[in-house]
Parts: structure tokens; sequence; C-alpha cells
């Protein structure tokens, strides 16, 4: 997660009140919300969702990113985004972690939820909360 950063803390948001952060981890296993359209047809692409969501500014605020210098404690600078400051004085920075390669859910395994299970247990005490994004094909 962090280089030397300590994420307990608060940061001062760019208003100059502090805010609170909290971080969350999510873990993208696939499915249709972070397909992308080629040809006219839904398909998973590596790297892309990320992207997609940093030119979205209800989704990503890159002035308060740039402005608390974000990047420079992470890890994995590409796939952290950070929300617009909440109502409550709060920030949520999350983290993207994109399994390669991106599976159909109707392809998934019990070992597929075992290695979900898995990344949860190992990032638990690093975070504040998880989303899984996984398709329903196998949720009915």
């Amino acid at each position: 997660l962090s280089k030397s950063r300590s994420w307990s803390g608060s940061l001062e948001c760019v208003s100059s009140v502090p805010a609170e952060e909290a971080h969350v981890l999510v873990i993208n296993t696939g499915g249709t919300i972070g397909m992308v359209s080629h040809n006219n047809v839904l398909a998973p692409k590596a790297n892309s969702f990320a992207k997609a969501l940093k030119k979205l500014p209800v989704l990503h605020d890159e002035a308060y990113a740039q402005q608390t210098k974000l990047y420079e404690y992470l890890d994995s600078p590409e796939n952290t985004l950070v929300l617009p400051l909440s109502k409550k004085n709060i920030r949520v920075v999350y983290t993207i972690l994109e399994y390669s390669p991106l599976l159909d859910s109707s392809n998934m395994t019990t070992d597929d939820w075992a290695k979900i299970a898995k990344d949860v247990q190992k990032f638990y005490e690093l975070y504040h909360g998880f989303v899984i994004l996984h398709g329903t094909d196998t949720t009915g």
C-alpha cells in the first residue's frame, strides 16, 4: 500500500479543514462493470478500469491527489483514486487490484472465490473496507 505514509492519521483537505481518509481496496475480478466496448461488443480489457474512472470527477478528485502528493506515497499510483470530499468530511482513497486475467463469473470456480477471500485476508489490516467487483452470472 504505502512506502512510508501512515494511513491512520488525517490529511488536510484542499480547503485546509482536516478531512479523515478511509482506505478501500477494490478487487476487480472481471464482469460487465469493467468491460469496454470494442466493435459493439463488450469485452474485458486489462488495465482500463482505473484509467476510465480517473476521467470521471465524481469518482476521482485529481486536484486533491495532486495537492496532497498522494501518488508519491503509493506502491501503485496508477491504480489509486480518491473520491471527492463527502458531506461527512471524509475522503475515500481507493486502490484497484485487478486480477489477471479478468474472469467471466460464469467460468469462476471455488478456487477463484478462495483467491478472493485470501486476498481480503492478506490486505485486511491495510484497508478500512473492501469492494469485490464480480460478474453476476453466478450470483443467482
